[in-house]
């Protein structure tokens, strides 16, 4: 058993994920002080995680446990085991481990989807094989495109290899069934080993390369190539082994993978009859179980959603006065995160009865938290460049135990989406060693980086 100081040690300590050369600093310095109001009136304020755990009791099941401390690390592959191995008191976290993974291969998924689909969509050579196009069909899958996949697989060669004729029939046999989103009953024969999930377990996604092919050329040379469907698979499970952990939170889960679905996905239900337990928002980017809710609501809704959780959810509260004429407004959101920031901390403060070492990185938490929702209400507003603005920032703040890797990988994927190979790259470099499977996306990515930089610089609206 973990000493309850551990956890202290683990949040004050300097726990670096990843560091962008340029990016990745210390937060900027806050704007002028917030009238004495603040950004949350006191009932919301008093909801968030952050200041109910200022209070030594509350924070105390949290402390006792080590699965919590390599949470607050972002050592979710070493929180699973740890959590696995705690028996009935660790379902949670274990559920919280395996639904963070799902998210995080969701997104590796779209990032090796995205990849694929510039690589060898608008800069496809002429010496490429003719079965990338199975990889543009899956780009267009999980756009929610089925009318663009049937076109890719009715592309494919006659001839084409026996791996790449087995996926690609498990993706016809989904669109001949009507594209019905999931599709996991179609691809259900592709699921090999490596992406079967135990309780406690996070496999390595399989054999790799998924495909080894041949280049049209007079060199017949071998490409190597993953599957994103297997990331997707590999999430899949997860988000199963999730719910078979606590089975009666499953609609707690559903909430929790929202913001990180597929575009193809459709959203959960947008209310929840049962209480959110504190495993679910300890040491997260969510302050209430109400801000759950709201995410999972804006990721589809966007500003609309603001006005409907306002009275319930910390982060909608935060969000809405950033909001001018229907729009996000990056600038007023970069006050509003720090102000939020300022007032969480003063609240521990009051509510711990002094300063702690863990107050400054829980503050951090609510105001990375704040750029992140606003992100989300203005991706789903289709305010692209404002959403940029946002992902961006809310990058360079995660630092230490707010670098969290299910973010950091889906502006991986952004950044793919954007033909912006170098930084995606980077992350992908970082996280790697504690997500093997992610090499099934970086066959893609690494072609991308190849191309983009030969001929033309990468198009990152964002910087």
């Amino acid at each position: 058993m973990m000493k309850a100081s551990s956890i202290r040690c683990a949040l004050a300590g300097s726990l670096v994920l990843v560091s962008m050369a340029a990016a990745c600093g210390t937060d900027s310095p806050p704007p002028a002080e917030k009238d004495p109001a603040g950004v949350l009136s006191a009932e919301l304020l008093a909801t968030t995680w952050q200041v109910r755990m200022a209070r030594d009791e509350a924070r105390a099941p949290f402390e006792s446990a080590s699965g919590w401390a390599l949470h607050f690390q972002r050592e979710q592959g070493q929180a699973l085991q740890a959590f696995a191995s705690s028996g009935e008191a660790g379902a949670r976290g274990l559920a919280r481990s395996h639904a963070e993974l799902a998210a995080f291969y969701r997104q590796a998924a779209l990032l090796g989807a995205r990849a694929a689909r510039h690589t060898f969509g608008e800069a496809r050579v002429d010496e490429d094989p003719l079965e990338v196009h199975y990889l543009l069909a899956v780009d267009a899958a999980f756009a929610g495109k089925p009318d663009e996949a049937r076109a890719a697989l009715a592309s494919l060669p006659p001839d084409a290899a026996a791996e790449v004729v087995k996926a690609a029939a498990a993706w016809q046999s989904w669109l001949d069934a009507g594209a019905v989103w999931p599709p996991d009953a179609a691809l259900a024969g592709l699921a090999g080993p490596g992406v079967q999930v135990m309780a406690g377990q996070n496999p390595d996604g399989g054999p790799h390369p998924q495909f080894r092919l041949t280049e049209r050329s007079a060199e017949a040379r071998t490409v190597e190539l993953g599957d994103p469907t297997q990331l997707y698979l590999l999430s899949r499970a997860h988000e199963a082994a999730a719910k078979a952990a606590v089975p009666a939170d499953a609609a707690v889960i559903d909430l929790f993978l929202a913001p990180w679905s597929l575009p193809a996905e459709a959203g959960p239900a947008t209310e929840l009859a049962i209480p959110v337990d504190d495993s679910w928002i300890f040491a997260g980017f969510a302050l209430s179980g109400a801000d759950l809710v709201f995410l999972a609501d804006a990721s589809t809704a966007g500003v609309p959603a603001v006005q409907r959780h306002l009275a319930s959810s910390p982060l909608a509260a935060v969000v809405a006065p950033a909001i001018v004429d229907g729009q996000v407004v990056p600038d007023k959101m970069l006050d509003q995160a720090a102000w939020l920031g300022q007032q969480v901390e003063a609240a521990m403060r009051e509510a711990g009865g002094g300063e702690q070492s863990f107050h400054p990185p829980f503050a951090r938490l609510a105001s990375v938290a704040a750029l992140r929702a606003a992100m989300i209400v203005a991706d789903a507003n289709d305010q692209y460049r404002d959403a940029g603005v946002l992902r961006v920032n809310a990058l360079d703040r995660s630092v230490e135990g707010a670098a969290d890797p299910v973010f950091l990988i889906s502006v991986a994927a952004w950044d793919a989406g954007n033909r912006n190979a170098l930084r995606a790259q980077e992350l992908v470099h970082r996280l790697h060693r504690r997500y093997p499977a992610l090499q099934a996306a970086r066959y893609s990515l690494d072609f991308l980086h190849i191309r983009t930089s030969r001929n033309a610089a990468p198009a990152a609206p964002v910087h």
